[in-house]
């Protein structure tokens, strides 16, 4: 399949306004895991593990040392299935 040069900026251009609307998100769940102690892995990680919805921010504000996982998992769950 060749690429389309074209099309591959079309669809740059037309997802451009919805990238930009995550970057607030980003910004807010990055500083609440760097105040948790999350590294500059674990973020996207956890980010690309727990794909639902606001989870994510969930799961932050829950995280202890050691964390209780099942208290962790429980609201993140909840909103996957929910959403």
């Amino acid at each position: 399949m060749a690429w389309r040069t074209g099309e591959v900026w079309r669809g740059l251009r037309g997802v451009l306004p919805v990238a930009l609307g995550f970057v607030p998100f980003a910004l807010v769940l990055g500083s609440q895991a760097s105040q948790k102690g999350f590294n500059a892995v674990e973020v996207p990680l956890l980010t690309g593990l727990n794909f639902g919805g606001g989870s994510e921010f969930a799961a932050v504000e829950l995280w202890s040392s050691p964390p209780h996982v099942l208290l962790i998992v429980a609201p993140s769950w909840s909103t996957a299935v929910i959403c």
